[in-house]
């Protein structure tokens, strides 16, 4: 069973990686930069997590894991063949129910253009924040902002936060779902807004980075698995949402936490350039349990000298200690959902899926 929920998330998931190269042709002003872009879109964790609680609530409702239903013609731009395959991602001149040929859109090409509409949204927001950061690099090769400057960056962000919009209202199955999409996207910039808000204030305190690292960061994955969950099945089952909402939240609080550790770690190799939030002022979950602790770091926080504060922590290991613990915290509650601990586990293929996830992070501390 494990090897066919594992094949069908890898042919899923090809179908969104080629579904966004596809993207380019939409792009035409800025193809190249949104071909240097995907070039460093990463795991595509967001699509999985899609993709994956769509299995899981289609499981769940219907005790099957083919999303191909009998009421549900395969049509030959969207749901291409009998694997599924979609052709190419719809835009508003296809209604929701219906492709350009008429035929329908199917459960499966729902949730496959779902799944690339998320990662869409998190290449938008990539490329926003590499011109905000004025970063150098992701994932060792040159940005968009680096290579074509900062005009082109943000257009192309725009552009893709657009299309997002777009695509996803194609496949919504209600103006509910858009107004949740919307209200998501709101949470992503209020998130990063008021981590910006914080930038060298060392009254900072871990509920005011944990109010901007939910925004800026959980939303997305939170998002990204209520999704999933209804383009697969609908709203029939409000626990299967509401479990799928507190998974990914605890997923993408543990995926930040990870994140900013990261950044103080030289010897661990990193996709971005190391320092970047002490140096700009964005003090993180080290620095704030630093500063709450011990009254003399204050004083050496503000020297802004980035060495500085690496020595500390050398001395000090107890604050990354604390900051793993915290990421160890959010994953065995994230797994404890996984196993129906506070609610009805997940079916037992997109468990074992998700739980190598959360395995997976867990490594990473």
């Amino acid at each position: 069973m494990l090897n066919q929920e594992e094949n069908k998330l890898k042919k899923d998931l090809a179908q969104v990686v080629r579904l966004l190269h596809e993207e380019r042709s939409s792009s035409i002003a800025y193809g190249e930069d949104y071909a240097n872009l995907l070039d460093n879109h990463g795991k595509l964790i967001r699509a999985t997590l899609t993709l994956i609680f769509s299995y899981a609530a289609e499981v769940q409702e219907h005790g099957s894991n083919d999303f191909r239903r009998p009421d549900e013609s395969q049509d030959t731009k969207m749901t291409a063949d009998e694997e599924g395959r979609v052709e190419s991602l719809p835009s508003m001149a296809s209604s929701v129910e219906e492709d350009e040929s008429g035929k329908r859109i199917g459960r499966h090409a729902r949730t496959l253009i779902g799944a690339t509409a998320i990662e869409m949204l998190h290449l938008a927001t990539l490329a926003h924040d590499d011109v905000i950061d004025n970063a150098p690099v992701r994932r060792g090769k040159p940005t968009v902002q680096t290579l074509d400057g900062n005009k082109a960056a943000i257009y192309l962000g725009d552009l893709l936060l657009s299309r997002y919009m777009e695509v996803m209202a194609t496949v919504a199955p209600d103006t509910g779902f858009l107004v949740q999409q919307a209200h998501d996207v709101n949470e992503i910039v209020a998130g990063d807004l008021f981590q910006s808000s914080l930038a060298h204030d060392c009254s900072v305190t871990i509920e005011d980075y944990e109010r901007a690292i939910r925004g800026k960061t959980a939303t997305l994955f939170r998002l990204a698995c209520t999704t999933g969950t209804i383009l697969a099945v609908g709203r029939s089952d409000s626990s299967c949402i509401d479990r799928a909402a507190a998974i990914g939240e605890e997923l993408g609080m543990a995926y930040q936490i990870i994140d900013d550790i990261d950044d103080f770690d030289l010897t661990q190799k990193s996709d971005k350039p190391k320092l970047e939030d002490i140096t700009s002022g964005i003090y993180t979950l080290p620095v704030i349990l630093a500063l709450r602790d011990d009254p003399g770091f204050e004083a050496l926080l503000i020297k802004d000298k980035p060495d500085l504060i690496l020595e500390y922590f050398s001395r000090h290991p107890d604050y990354m200690l604390a900051s793993k613990n915290e990421v160890k915290k959010h994953l065995d509650h994230a797994q404890a959902l996984c196993n129906g601990d506070a609610t009805p586990p997940l079916p037992q293929g997109p468990r074992t899926l998700l739980l190598r996830i959360i395995d997976k992070l867990r490594s990473a501390v």
